[in-house]
């Protein structure tokens, strides 16, 4: 599998470490990078010479034409990653998008109805779901009797946060981008919980909104017939990041954010266990290793099993952010 990259921010350079490791095992390599605009051009270079990329391309056209690339990994603001995503896929390349995947469930439906048109696959980049220690809680869950309610909290300051404050408008704040606290650091916290929990019957939205409208932190509070769960993410304030789930005969603590699952101990009664099944791979690996097997097996399947995951998440956060007045420009482009 050869792979052409767009962008050139921090998780890019995981990405390509990640497929660096999945390449001592397997057949693959990224063989191109499209740098959008003139200011793209030196990072994206120096992207290019330090993991020996062959092609560095400056025409969108070429660069999803390549016959050289059977799968885009698309890491652009939010905004981008349907139009982007949606390119690749008419193109006839797999497509690997960052999270958050779309902001809107009309656009996970023209994607997925393009994916199966053109016989190509389309993944989520959410690590959360594919660490191994995530896989191993959720098979011992039921250790801890009937899970009661769950709380999740990631939570950091942002480096961009004094430039809100300061007046400008940074992607990772801009509505215009389809970001904000919920699309960037919750949605880890949220696939956390519905990985584990599915659809809830109930879910709000608790935002702190900053004067442009845009979330600055936020709880997404959620409810099934039986359990509860909060996911509190924020990104103008710390906190203790942790995962916490409580059942009728004990519980689990992750004491991490989502988006690393390091390990997770286990208490019932006064006895405690920890558990670490994790080897020491790039953050990226084991998402890209699964993908990459479901791509090779030709199991679409199964890629359409975890499309009907993907839009589950997309809906209820689109639901509950819309409830909460986070209104993006492409919500008002449900036709």
């Amino acid at each position: 599998m050869r792979v052409g990259v767009i962008g050139h921010t921090s998780v890019v350079h995981d990405f390509l470490e990640a497929l660096n490791e999945l390449k001592k095992e397997k057949n693959v390599e990224c063989t191109a990078i499209l740098a959008l605009r003139s200011k793209d051009i030196e990072p994206s270079q120096s992207l290019a010479d330090e993991f020996q990329i062959s092609r560095l391309h400056t025409d969108r056209e070429c660069f999803f034409s390549d016959p050289n690339i059977d799968a885009v990994y698309i890491a652009l603001p939010n905004a981008f990653h349907y139009e982007y995503s949606m390119d690749a896929l008419e193109h006839g390349k797999h497509v690997f998008c960052e999270k958050p995947f779309v902001p809107n469930v009309w656009q996970a439906d023209r994607l997925i109805e393009a994916a199966k048109k053109n016989h190509v696959m389309i993944f989520e980049m959410i690590t959360t779901l594919y660490f191994p220690n995530y896989l191993s809680l959720r098979e011992r869950l039921p250790e801890i009797g009937d899970v009661i309610m769950a709380e999740c909290n990631f939570s950091h300051v942002s480096g961009k946060y004094n430039d809100l404050i300061n007046g400008k408008n940074p992607n990772v704040f801009n509505l215009d981008m389809c970001a904000g606290t919920m699309a960037d650091m919750g949605i880890y916290a949220i696939h956390f919980v519905l990985g584990l929990f599915g659809r809830p019957e109930k879910a709000q939205y608790f935002a702190n909104l900053y004067k442009t409208g845009i979330d600055t932190a936020g709880m997404l509070v959620m409810q099934w017939p039986d359990r509860s769960a909060v996911c509190i993410s924020s990104k103008n304030s710390r906190g203790r990041n942790a995962l916490i789930i409580q059942g009728s005969k004990g519980y689990i603590v992750c004491d991490c954010g989502a988006n690393l699952i390091t390990g997770y101990t286990i208490w019932k009664g006064k006895e405690k266990e920890f558990v670490n099944v994790q080897e020491n791979k790039p953050r990226l690996y084991y998402e890209l290793a699964a993908f990459e097997e479901i791509i090779q097996n030709q199991d679409y399947n199964k890629c359409y099993q975890i499309l009907d995951y993907t839009k589950m998440v997309v809906s209820v956060c689109e639901f509950s952010r819309r409830a909460a007045g986070i209104i993006y420009p492409t919500d008002r482009r449900d036709n």
